[in-house]
């Protein structure tokens, strides 16, 4: 389940790496489409489509939380 290349810092940190993965699983059960996932996840949840879902999932005001969960991510 954890995309290891992806994300080089999940070891350690898979709470943060499920906080913003289940932002995609989300996106993904009310648009019911797998490039919305896949496109969601794409770099380490550094696309423009998380921040996508991150509105569309009424989210946006958490932006900040989320930007340093995934620098974690990204380490």
């Amino acid at each position: 389940r954890y995309v290891f290349e992806e994300c080089p810092g999940v070891m350690g940190n898979r709470a943060v790496h499920g906080k913003v993965t289940r932002v995609c699983e989300d996106c993904y059960n009310v648009f019911r489409d797998t490039d919305v996932l896949a496109g969601c996840r794409k770099g380490c949840f550094s696309s423009e489509m998380f921040k996508l879902c991150l509105l569309a999932m009424e989210r946006v005001e958490e932006f900040p939380d989320f930007k340093r969960w995934i620098g974690i991510l990204n380490a």
